[in-house]
């Protein structure tokens, strides 16, 4: 059952039934941790804003270079993902199979 006048379910917080509702937590202190994947995936996309602002400031100004900016554009275009891409999964494969702790990578050192 729930109470008419707050909304909640009855025995519930208030706060709970507004970080179920909204998705998000109570506080903006509860931030979640930005991942290594995500960091990497912000990088490529300023790094590509950039160089397409460069690319049409470039042409704007009708720059000997408006060319070969453009080129560089196309070709980051595909370059930055792709190397992104092998970035985080060369890290993933170092650091082994995914596991971040590295629990299992020291529980076998210390059997033998």
């Amino acid at each position: 059952m729930s109470d008419l006048k707050t909304g909640k379910k009855t025995g519930e917080k208030v706060s709970e039934v507004k970080s179920s509702e909204t998705g998000f937590s109570e506080t903006a202190g509860n931030r979640r941790k930005m991942t290594f994947r995500q960091i990497i995936a912000w990088i490529a996309i300023i790094m590509l804003a950039g160089i397409y602002v460069m690319t049409l400031i470039c042409s704007f100004i009708d720059s000997p270079l408006a060319e070969q900016m453009f080129h560089a554009s196309l070709y980051c275009t595909f370059f930055i993902p792709v190397m992104s891409w092998v970035f985080i999964m060369t890290v993933k494969l170092v650091k082994g199979n995914g596991n971040e702790t590295g629990e299992k990578q020291e529980d076998d050192r210390s059997e033998n």
